[in-house]
């Protein structure tokens, strides 16, 4: 039986837009994926398979199409998982056919120095936008490992749909009214995953990793609450979680990068931290809140600073614990 009458469509052919299909497809929910490679698309319904996921096969009840207006077609929810830096441009491109659709965005970072959500403002009502985020590789999806993750949305009833949607035994949802704080805390968490790669990478030792973890959650929480979010979605799944998830496992494309990094940015275009970086750094200038540890990593990485040296200075300020 079927959890809805109209067809959820499941926008993107990357790893994570497949994860989200497979989810909704083992909860009965009609769903299409788009991918704009002919070759992927061809392959994914001959075989089943995707090069995202070595030799998975995914249910043939799961179809993929190329054509953007057959995956518009006949469908109530759209759910964005393509890169940060291109869902405005393809939201812009499809407004005119989204204007009474549900829109859930899970791409994690910022736009233009803004969060997704005040970038689509012109495009999307804040009423039918909803957020997904929250620690959860897709890897670990397919296979059924428990997953716990959050729908933030200004629309009480829409979280709650779509918690139906999505939520099953394998795969844990939580809503929240926390748009803002929830897309936040998946922006950030790309950006502290390098610095984490970064210090796992020289071997700096377990205490210098715990002092990091606890100063990147103190600092995140300043452009959080500095911008309306909640204290509650700091300590919660898509933030204190998403955090502890990101900056240990080398899963991570962030953390990887990081640990790995030689001073080479040229390929790392999946990397969402990266693109994250000027923007967050924009927007922590434009209100004035001070992020060293932002900072540190952005002169790691752009500025040829040492490692060591420079998330030493990062970390030098004293903690609000820390009262004469």
């Amino acid at each position: 039986e079927q959890r809805r009458s109209c067809p959820n469509w499941n926008i993107s052919g990357g790893s994570w837009g497949l994860a989200l299909a497979f989810v909704l497809n083992n909860n009965n929910v009609p769903v299409k994926v788009w991918a704009r490679d002919e070759k992927q698309v061809d392959l994914f319904n001959r075989e089943h398979t995707s090069k995202y996921f070595d030799s998975f096969v995914f249910p043939s009840s799961i179809k993929m199409t190329s054509s953007i207006d057959e995956a518009l077609s006949n469908s109530d929810t759209l759910v964005l998982s393509v890169p940060v830096r291109a869902t405005v441009g393809l939201v812009e491109s499809i407004k005119d056919k989204i204007h009474d659709k549900n829109v859930v965005l899970t791409a994690k970072g910022l736009d233009n120095g803004e969060i997704l959500s005040e970038r689509l403002k012109p495009y999307i009502s804040s009423l039918k936008l909803s957020v997904l985020s929250g620690p959860s590789f897709a890897s670990e999806v397919i296979q059924k490992k428990t997953t716990c993750v959050v729908i933030a949305s200004e629309n009480s009833d829409l979280s709650k749909e779509l918690q139906n949607d999505f939520s099953s035994d394998f795969f844990r949802v939580y809503t929240s009214d926390d748009v803002v704080g929830v897309e936040l805390c998946g922006a950030l968490k790309n950006v502290y995953a390098i610095g984490s790669g970064f210090l796992d990478g020289k071997k700096v030792g377990y205490n210098t990793k715990a002092s990091y973890l606890t100063r990147s959650l103190h600092e995140l929480g300043n452009i959080v609450l500095n911008r309306g979010g909640k204290e509650t979605t700091l300590l919660g799944l898509s933030g204190i979680g998403d955090l502890i998830l990101t900056c240990t496992s080398p899963t991570s494309r962030n953390y990887s990068f990081g640990y790995n990094f030689n001073g080479d940015t040229t390929t790392a275009h999946t990397v969402e931290g990266l693109y994250t970086l000027p923007n967050i750094l924009e927007m922590a200038d434009k209100y004035k809140i001070d992020m060293p540890i932002v900072k540190a990593i952005n002169s790691i990485i752009f500025n040829n600073e040492p490692v060591e040296e420079c998330m030493h200075l990062s970390q030098k300020r004293r903690h609000p614990e820390h009262r004469r």
